[in-house]
């Protein structure tokens, strides 16, 4: 509050940045205790990793399918689980019919296309356009920008 009426002399700066470290300190201590306290309290109740497996334990309930029902009859061994929808989904999608004809790949394969004399990249081509962009935009390779690594500008 003094600070806002007057300049501060020395000693009440001095006092006012000592005070300033001890204000920092505490909050720092106070949010370590806090953290440490609920980790504790985390362990006591016995909630290390609890909440994880019995939202797992859920989920693998949820997913697991117990009876299936074809027909007349009730299913509730796994091989038979499995022969059950297997039959199901093959009557659904069908089976994979046999191909009449095939594709001959090389018929569409085309020659490459030689362009070693468009010669379109040439070093001082490139050189010239990398000299124009911004220094102090992106990081080189180093991960330092060219104003750190080239400071005259050569």
């Amino acid at each position: 509050m003094a600070k806002d009426h007057h300049a501060l002399s020395s000693d009440e700066n001095w006092l006012r940045c000592k005070l300033k470290q001890h204000c920092l300190f505490l909050a720092s201590l106070e949010r370590t205790i806090a953290r440490l306290r609920s980790r504790v309290r985390y362990v006591k109740e016995r909630d290390a990793n609890t909440s994880f497996h019995k939202q797992a334990g859920f989920q693998k309930r949820k997913n697991f399918i117990a009876k299936l029902v074809d027909g007349d009859r009730v299913v509730n061994k796994q091989e038979d689980k499995h022969q059950v929808l297997f039959n199901h989904f093959e009557g659904v999608l069908g089976q994979a019919r046999n191909r009449s004809g095939t594709f001959e790949l090389t018929t569409f394969h085309r020659a490459g296309i030689d362009l070693s004399d468009l010669d379109i990249f040439r070093k001082r081509k490139i050189w010239a356009t990398i000299q124009t962009l911004p220094a102090d935009r992106a990081p080189g390779p180093d991960g330092l920008l060219a104003v750190f690594t080239n400071p005259a500008g050569q």
